[in-house]
């Protein structure tokens, strides 16, 4: 993937392959967040009444529409997509068109996970 960014939208080689290593910490920083989460999933809140419970859930809120410029496409994409998965949302992602490319590869891995 690394080789086809500089085709895709002239990013220097070098620069795309640490995009990649961020792209792979960002994954995991987002995973380790949503962990977190369920674990303080209907957690009781402390409340001076003891008659009252009062509990914070958390829900996805549904689909969520991503849009992606051309000049920074792998990790702006990778920033939003990993946000919304780790949230349980869907995700629509809009690149551009003048960087396509390399969101129809990165999509052919995902779908592949």
């Amino acid at each position: 993937m690394a080789s086809d960014m500089p085709v895709d939208c002239g990013k220097p080689l070098k620069e795309s392959e640490a995009d990649l290593d961020d792209a792979i910490s960002c994954f995991e920083y987002y995973a380790d967040l949503a962990e977190g989460l369920d674990a303080k999933q209907n957690a009781p809140i402390s409340f001076p009444l003891k008659a009252f419970k009062s509990y914070v859930i958390k829900e996805p809120i549904g689909v969520v529409g991503l849009i992606v410029p051309w000049n920074y496409p792998l990790l702006m994409a990778i920033w939003k997509v990993a946000l919304a998965l780790a949230a349980g949302c869907a995700a629509i992602l809009k690149p551009s068109e003048l960087s396509s490319v390399l969101h129809l590869l990165e999509a052919q891995q995902q779908r592949s996970i």
